[in-house]
């Protein structure tokens, strides 16, 4: 099995990215180590060091999900939150 380049993680390192990801978004950054998106992600610390070049690497690349997931959701949480007809701001 070949190592991806930087920045390309491959589908099974997506996959665990986006545990991560869903994990930093829940909980945090607070105490965000290695292992502990290795338990969010369902397996091992050694498995994340073979997809990202450490947790630096693997945070930054779970900063930029969250953002692009919050640009995509952008728009619709905008409209949730404006007031419709007959609804006042408070």
């Amino acid at each position: 099995m070949e190592q991806a380049a930087p920045g390309q993680v491959g589908v099974r390192g997506q996959a665990q990215l986006e545990r991560v990801t869903d994990d930093l978004a829940a909980n945090g950054l607070v105490d965000f180590s290695l292992r502990r998106a290795a338990r969010a992600a369902g397996t091992t610390h050694k498995v994340l060091l073979y997809y990202f070049d450490g947790a630096e690497d693997l945070l930054a690349q779970v900063v930029a999900q969250l953002r692009e997931r919050r640009i995509a959701s952008g728009p619709q949480a905008a409209d949730a939150a404006r007031p419709g007809p007959g609804k006042r701001c408070s």
